[in-house]
């Protein structure tokens, strides 16, 4: 099942929208894959990228998920722009249960 490993309080803005990430990830066999999802502040529009990492384990996961830099989410948020955006919920879940697939 997925959980949300990281939420990162800093937005980033795309055409003036701020959105609010959080990377999440689950088990798939013995390794974890990570994603990131992309909330708009308003609560319209949720992205989320396609699979950003590949971890051992859960802490490996988590020390990937603490290094992400605000460029690197700039990148990421625009990655998501290829793909249909979903209405926000307002909980602390991943939106999805695997990362996007391309």
């Amino acid at each position: 099942m997925a959980q949300v490993v990281r939420t990162i309080d800093t937005p980033v803005f795309l055409d003036g929208v701020p959105y609010h990430a959080q990377v999440c990830a689950r088990p798939d066999g013995h390794i974890w894959e990570g994603w990131i999802e992309f909330i708009a502040d308003d609560g319209s529009d949720v992205r989320r990228t396609p699979r950003e990492t590949t971890q051992p384990d859960l802490d490996a996961m988590v020390y990937w998920a603490t290094g992400l830099s605000g460029t690197y989410l700039e990148g990421a948020l625009a990655r998501t722009l290829t793909k249909p955006a979903v209405t926000a919920r307002e909980v602390a879940e991943p939106f999805f249960d695997e990362p996007d697939r391309p």
